[in-house]
């Protein structure tokens, strides 16, 4: 197992943690650049007390759902009926589809039965074969355009779309709409939109979010 991370220094020591428990005969420390001339006293490996920590769930544009933690535990077991999971639930061994969406809860376990605390996902459809579609003919043509809106449907947190172009104080044109098609008509029963108008095009599986100027 490879591991490239910049660790946590406490005085003139390194510390690196490794993102699950390995068991291994052999290590080999590879050190691929410095600003200065090394100077190695000493190695070492250490076993961590057990850090108990509760899953991370997410999903990706295609309704891959994957869980983690930040530091290594002994199971990560799951349910998506809603139910809380325990030592008799599926155990995480890798992601799994979710494309209808549902509740995902989570817990992470240790060798003596020692729980996490429960973490619960509520999914919706998965954005599989969405785009966003152009407002205009004039978009249609531009490269620019193609990439607007996408952060909006692309299942990560820590994106988004915005509406502020090179010059930051510009302001936009109201009414902002944002075109997807979501390539076949589906069964809508919500949309998670803050402070938002939503109009639904007759006959077409495409939903227009409308923000009023007073509300953006």
């Amino acid at each position: 197992m490879e591991t490239d991370r910049a660790g946590t220094s406490i005085g003139a020591n390194r510390l690196i943690r490794l993102q699950q428990m390995v068991v291994t005969s052999k290590v080999r420390l590879s050190i691929t650049g410095s600003d200065a001339c090394i100077a190695l006293s000493d190695f070492g490996l250490f076993q961590e007390p057990t850090h108990l920590v509760a899953p991370e769930i997410g999903r990706d544009r295609n309704g891959m759902v994957s869980i983690s933690t930040i530091a290594p535990v002994g199971s990560i077991r799951y349910t998506i009926d809603g139910t809380t999971p325990e030592l008799t639930s599926p155990v995480y061994n890798g992601p799994f589809s979710l494309t209808m969406g549902g509740t995902v809860k989570a817990r992470s376990f240790e060798a003596d039965n020692q729980a996490s605390e429960v973490v619960t996902q509520n999914l919706g459809l998965s954005k599989a074969g969405w785009k966003v579609l152009p407002q205009s003919p004039a978009e249609a043509g531009s490269s620019a355009s193609a990439d607007a809106g996408k952060n909006a449907i692309d299942e990560n947190p820590g994106t988004l779309w915005n509406t502020l172009g090179k010059d930051s104080a510009a302001t936009g044109q109201f009414p902002l709409n944002l075109s997807i098609d979501m390539g076949k008509p589906q069964t809508i029963k919500h949309l998670p939109i803050c402070r938002g108008r939503i109009k639904r095009r007759k006959a077409s599986p495409t939903v227009i979010f409308s923000i009023p100027a007073a509300m953006a």
